[in-house]
């Protein structure tokens, strides 16, 4: 007979799947900050960040969207809006990551604990203030026949029906594949955007904003160059970018043996050339995806 696993070692489990965390005051994350996927941003500030700080105001028939599913090849943002989102609102986020879970491996041990760790995520926001449930990679989520599959479906669906009776309470979920998404989950998660990579003027915006004027690194005209460079990079591929210049000065100074010796008005600090930023972009190896299949997924399954 199999053994069971025991409380300590479901524990551990748990822990490994369940990411409980407040996000702290990080200026990155504000909304103000976040560039692109405007249409993303403003669904989630009408549905979660305004009902999460003015529940006075969504009442009845303005009772807000409670899940969401935001979709796009990786790289797209979804992560920084979420973060935002939860940042904004003061809410604390419980990660749920699919992709974590072997399910051809040990399939019953892995439902039956995390059946518990669906039921414990949704019910405790009863006793806590806003709560963002984030549903990662919800696409993974491919239970089998038996009875503990079946089971894990019933009480994620169940919990989902009753997301609406809890006021300080969202679900977002994110796919990189929306077309690998079980219909019956897809079916809750009542409105579903489209997250896409930062086109031309996101770009721009996104270097302007970190870069032009910071230390007199580079001219308008040279970061128009960096932002042709950078077509087909994903949001977090600019952000490593942008922290590689910025850092460069430093990473090369810290270099010099005299550093400790000298005033530090005698420093000389180096500055980073186009032609070393074209080797950090080279360096990069942008998402690759069939945006015509998300388009079509768009069409099928979202109402804008």
């Amino acid at each position: 007979m199999e053994k069971e696993p025991d409380d300590e070692e479901n524990k551990e489990v748990i822990d490994h799947w369940r990411i409980s965390e407040k996000l702290q005051s990080d200026e990155k994350c504000s909304h103000k900050f976040i560039i692109g996927n405007h249409k993303a941003k403003q669904y989630l500030c009408e549905g979660i960040m305004l009902p999460f700080r003015y529940p006075q105001f969504f009442v009845s028939l303005r009772s807000p969207t409670k899940s969401y599913l935001l979709f796009g090849p990786k790289g797209s943002g979804k992560e920084f809006i979420i973060d935002m989102i939860a940042q904004d609102s003061n809410a604390k986020v419980e990660t749920i990551d699919f992709s974590d879970i072997k399910w051809e491996e040990t399939r019953i041990e892995n439902n039956k604990i995390l059946i518990e760790v669906i039921d414990n995520i949704f019910n405790d926001s009863c006793k806590e203030n806003q709560k963002i449930i984030w549903l990662k990679n919800i696409d993974n989520l491919k239970p089998g026949a038996d009875y503990y599959s079946r089971a894990l479906m019933t009480t994620l669906l169940l919990n989902f029906s009753n997301i609406s009776l809890k006021n300080s309470l969202a679900v977002i979920a994110t796919s990189e594949a929306p077309w690998g998404i079980n219909p019956s989950i897809r079916r809750r998660l009542d409105k579903r955007i489209y997250c896409k990579l930062p086109g031309r003027q996101d770009r721009l915006e996104m270097l302007q904003s970190n870069i032009l004027g910071f230390e007199s690194l580079f001219t308008e005209e040279e970061i128009s160059q960096i932002c042709e460079l950078t077509e087909g990079f994903g949001f977090s591929d600019l952000d490593g970018l942008i922290e590689s210049i910025i850092k460069y000065p430093l990473s090369h100074l810290t270099q010099d043996p005299m550093i400790f010796e000298v005033a530090i008005e005698q420093l000389d600090i180096p500055k980073i050339s186009l032609d070393e930023v074209q080797k950090y972009i080279e360096a990069v190896t942008p998402p690759t995806f069939d945006d015509s299949k998300f388009e079509k997924w768009r069409e099928d399954f979202t109402d804008f």
